[in-house]
This record gives structure tokens, sequence and C-alpha cells, in this order.
């Protein structure tokens, strides 16, 4: 299986499949959710999925939250995880993400996965590289980005965390979801969206994204 990738493009997309990803972009959530409504139609990949994968693929567009209950629980671990951003040290903007992860996949009874945090994103024609997830790695890995292709500076805090919040409900369609392959489903951006809206709880919400 593929990693799977978040990033940014200079032009619009759709909603696409994941299982055929290279650790290339892929559209950004908030686009995909601007009108903040369910599309009439199926994309038309999903009728040349295999019908396993069609049921995966409609099981992933059920799901539109996770079983988290306490947002307080994780105020901490994500306020240490800003700090650790705003002080640009890369080794304590790691250790801040896997801790609050680790407390994430704790009370959803989730198996675990390593987070790196890494410097400048990697770029091409389509745009730059947020972040990516392999799912085959023992244990599963996420990688994210943490300075912007062009001028190398520091991401903002609000795109950092809904990078952080993708990657992570990739692995939760694997480990807590069962469903073995990770769609880039209207359910799937709904999850990422419940998840951000979970971590967001006492942050600044006017922050600016980059």
């Amino acid at each position: 299986s593929l990693p799977h990738s978040r990033g940014s493009k200079k032009s619009g997309a759709v909603l696409g499949p994941t299982r055929s990803h290279s650790p290339s972009p892929t559209l950004r959530a908030p686009d995909l959710l601007a009108k903040k409504q369910r599309p009439e139609r199926l994309p038309t990949y999903f009728y040349r999925l295999k019908p396993a994968d069609q049921r995966r693929y409609l099981a992933s567009d059920r799901v539109a939250e996770l079983p988290l209950k306490a947002p307080c629980a994780v105020m901490p671990e994500v306020a240490a995880l800003r700090t650790a951003l705003e002080s640009e040290n890369l080794g304590a903007v790691t250790r801040a993400a896997q801790r609050l992860v680790d407390v994430l996949l704790a009370a959803l009874c989730a198996p675990p996965v390593s987070v790196e945090v890494r410097g400048v994103r990697p770029r091409n024609r389509g745009g730059e590289l947020h972040g990516i997830f392999y799912p085959r790695t023992h244990p599963p890995r996420i990688v994210l980005w943490a300075r912007t292709a062009r001028r190398h500076e520091m991401v903002a805090w609000k795109t950092f965390l809904r990078t952080l919040a993708h990657e992570l409900v990739h692995h939760l369609d694997y480990a807590l979801l069962k469903l073995g392959v990770s769609f880039h489903t209207y359910g799937f951006f709904q999850r990422e969206s419940f998840l951000v809206r979970v971590l967001s709880v006492g942050t600044d919400s006017k922050m600016p994204t980059a």
C-alpha cells in the first residue's frame, strides 16, 4: 500500500482515492468543505473500484465523527504542541506532536502511530507537501513538515494542526474503523474537521493559515 499525503495545490481538485497516492500534494480539506454540503453524486472513480473497495468507500463516507467525548482532556497537550511550534525547535515539535497523538489514540483505544516532524516542505509544480502517512510500516508512521517551501518560515498553527489531524484520520481509518484502506471521502473530511474542532477548544480561531 502506498502512503497517503496531504498538501496544497495551485488549482482545484476533486475528492480522490488515497490508495493510489504517491507522495504528492493533495487538496486541502477546507477547500472541499467550503460549501459544507455533501456532493450530490459519487466521484467517477468510485465506479471503477472493486466491489470490496466500493463498500469500504461507502463505509468511510457514513462516519462523520470520532468517539471523542472530552476535548478538555487533551488541552494541555495541544497547548504544549503550539508552544513547541512557536519555539521553532523541530525536536520539541516532534515530541509534543507524538505526545498529543498518544493521548488521543489512548482515548480512542486505538493502536499507536509514530510521528516525525521535518523541516522544509518538499515542493514540485503541483504545490507543497504538508504531511504523509505510511500505513504499512511498523508501527505506522506520520511525517509532517513544519516550514514553508518558499520562505522556509514556520507554518501557521492552524495549518499544522489540520495537517496532523488529516494524517491521523488516515491512521484511524485503518486502526479504528478497520477499513483496510483510506479514501478521501466526504465522511473522511468530516472526521478531519471534527478532530480539528476537538483540538481547537480554547485556542485562537483567528490565527492565519499558511
